[in-house]
């Protein structure tokens, strides 16, 4: 004679349970790919106004989205991203966890950008690094040349040295 198990509500909900906290584990422990450590760590290290070289191989290991389109319109390009698609995760989090809070944050309705001061040009100008996030996580990056006044940078960054 066979006999059927037939799991009660308490046997699933020690299963959910049980889940939950190993998956919780394996948040808590991401780990980060070694190449974005390395760029991340040499960024954060280097002074500010003086990080242009580092920010490059900083965005050449962010993640990626897909290009779904792409046109030359004859004065410009055109390029589209599939955003649901990022080569992979990192988030508002992690970026500010490996480089620290960024100069600014800007918001919109379905983007969060954060920028970084990467240099000051000849000219006077301020280059920073741009990352931006759709659905809390980094979907697009780009180097900037940023015009502002040094003593708002100084004001607000005290890290930057003329």
């Amino acid at each position: 004679m066979t006999h059927k198990i037939k799991p009660g509500p308490t046997f699933c909900l020690a299963v959910v349970i049980m889940a939950g906290i190993w998956a919780g584990k394996g948040a808590e422990q991401a780990k980060y790919p070694e190449a974005l450590e390395k760029a991340a760590q040499a960024f954060k290290s280097a002074d500010p106004l003086h990080r242009y070289h580092e920010a490059e191989k900083l965005q050449a290991v962010l993640p990626k989205c897909p290009v779904t389109f792409r046109t030359n319109t004859g004065i410009g390009e055109i390029t589209s991203y599939d955003y649901s698609r990022p080569s992979y995760i990192l988030t508002t989090n992690d970026v500010t966890k490996l480089l620290g809070a960024p100069f600014s944050a800007r918001t919109n309705s379905d983007s969060v950008a954060f920028s970084y001061i990467i240099g000051k040009r000849e000219r006077g100008d301020y280059w920073s690094m741009c990352i931006e996030f759709r659905s809390n996580h980094v979907v697009y990056d780009s180097l900037r040349g940023w015009l502002d006044r040094w003593d708002n940078i100084e004001k607000n960054h005290p890290k930057a040295k003329p």
